[in-house]
């Protein structure tokens, strides 16, 4: 589900870790994809997915692995 661009990021750090949000659109096929073969209808090019992925710096780069589980515990109130 985690395809095309990320749009709307958010970053939240919780127990030392920063986390980035962000929301996708699976079945738009987003400038450089690949054309659809059956076009779609709007409501299902406008359906967006929540992601989520964990950041972290390596060698001073920061790296946002999209396809890395993400582990994610209630946060207390």
């Amino acid at each position: 589900m985690d395809a095309g661009f990320a749009h709307h990021a958010d970053v939240l750090k919780k127990d030392g870790n920063a986390y980035i949000f962000y929301f996708c659109h699976p079945w738009a096929k987003e400038a450089g994809e690949e054309a659809a073969k059956e076009p779609l209808a709007e409501r299902d090019r406008n359906r967006a997915v929540v992601q989520a992925a964990r950041l972290e710096v390596r060698d001073g780069i920061l790296i946002c692995d999209r396809n890395a589980p993400v582990i994610w515990e209630k946060m207390e109130s």
